[in-house]
């Protein structure tokens, strides 16, 4: 995880490159995956396994899973309002 913070000004290009691409594309889902690559890249792992290494990395943290369960958990709690028809009351 210390090659990214030594890549500086770099790190804004996946992020740049992704917007353009949800913009010209207009595919949110292609275009966070190939800004994904492009930062595994850019952080100095294999573009293949790389991403995988970061989320063992990142999901080893118990905040991230914390998080993420409250993420999950509210997206379903969306997905039944909207089934539900609640949202359109």
């Amino acid at each position: 995880m210390e090659a990214i913070s030594e890549v500086g000004i770099l790190s804004v290009i996946p992020i740049i490159l992704t917007l353009i691409l949800a913009f010209i594309t207009k595919d949110a889902v292609l275009s966070l995956v190939i800004g994904c690559i492009v930062g595994v890249v850019i952080a100095g792992f294999d573009p293949a396994r790389g991403l995988s290494v970061l989320f063992q990395h990142a999901l080893g943290n118990a905040d991230f899973i914390w998080v993420m369960m409250i993420e999950v958990a509210v997206g379903i709690m969306i997905a039944f309002y909207l089934k539900a028809g609640v949202v359109d009351a």
